[in-house]
């Protein structure tokens, strides 16, 4: 066992050698999403150690590892699956889930996500559950962000899948010399409440946000300047797109489906007239800064193929809206 954690401590810090290279790299706030630095923070996390570590742990002959355990009917098998998350590092956690069917528990999946602090199981729809797991990413030291986020997984197709994601704590600060600005500092904080609820034999995630932009000498000075405002968000599990909808829309002329890499966002693909989207959530993050304004104007999208991007809102006609009073 001792062996396993030594190897996933190692991999663990060569990922964080790759942020710090990343970050080097792009130094604007808006260079990275709290997704893409997660994303950044698990890349390594793979293989047979994984592996063996999960089975000694469903076995009770780990130790000295924070371990998180549920259980749940969460796959088409006999009896309840059993969920394993275990927090390897600051950076590092694993997400197990294991069968309970047979005298030995089987591994069914496993996915590499950030550090955990919560893990519960919600259902969905009538004989569908899903696991929800509230994850950290603290990159205080260097990067000046702390996000916490609830994701959403479902197991299908032999795997964990990610059906929704929300950030629902999230404070970040940046020298204004770095966006052009001159000295001091500004930043964002962002503050969500989400109360779950079973409607219509579906789940319901409803929101209260709200979000305040400062100014100040430095951010444990006191502000100089702040904008704030809040919002309300209603998402409904639709079991046809398979994930938690902001609201459903069609494409209204042809389009670019965008990836976002960095700072930029980047056709991956087009979109048809009359195509239909989910609309997984509103990507405002930066677009609500006075001076960095593209991704206020982009919805986060699912296209009936499954592809996930951004499209430009003005290309979106909305048949359905769950998006709650503004």
């Amino acid at each position: 066992m001792k062996r396993y954690y030594v190897l996933l401590v190692l991999a663990s810090f060569i990922g964080l050698a790759f942020i710090f290279f990343w970050l080097v790299l792009f130094p604007l706030p808006s260079a990275r999403t709290p997704y893409e630095a997660r994303a950044l923070a698990v890349w390594s996390a793979s293989g047979e150690e994984i592996v063996q570590m999960l089975k000694k742990i469903i076995e009770g002959e780990a130790g000295g590892i924070e371990v998180f355990k549920t259980q749940g009917d969460l796959a088409p098998l006999p009896g309840q699956e059993v969920v394993i998350g275990v927090n390897l590092s600051k950076d590092r956690g694993v997400l197990g889930l294991f069968s309970s069917a047979s005298y030995s528990p089987q591994l069914l999946a496993y996915l590499a996500i950030l550090p955990m602090e919560e893990i519960k199981i919600l259902k969905l729809e009538p004989g569908r559950e899903g696991v929800l797991v509230r994850e950290v990413l603290d990159e205080r030291f260097g990067a000046y962000f702390y996000t916490s986020f609830y994701a959403l997984y479902l197991y299908q197709e032999g795997a964990w899948q990610e059906v929704w994601r929300k950030v629902i704590k999230n404070d970040e600060r940046w020298p204004k010399k770095w966006v052009g600005r001159g000295e001091g500092w500004e930043g964002i904080k962002d503050k969500v409440d989400v109360e779950f609820s079973w409607e219509g034999g579906r789940l319901m995630a409803r929101t209260q946000e709200s979000r305040v932009f400062w100014e100040g000498p430095r951010p444990d000075a006191p502000a100089t300047y702040t904008r704030e405002r809040a919002l309300a968000r209603v998402y409904r599990w639709e079991p046809s797109w398979g994930a938690l909808v902001l609201a459903q829309g069609k494409i209204k002329r042809l389009t670019a489906l965008k990836g976002q890499e960095g700072n930029r966002y980047i056709e991956r693909g087009q979109l048809k007239p009359g195509e239909k989207v989910a609309i997984l959530d509103e990507e405002e993050a930066w677009g609500w800064v006075p001076h960095v304004g593209e991704a206020s104007q982009l919805y986060r999208v699912k296209t009936a193929a499954g592809h996930v991007g951004y499209v430009s809102k003005e290309d979106v006609e909305i048949y359905e809206n769950f998006l709650g009073p503004r």
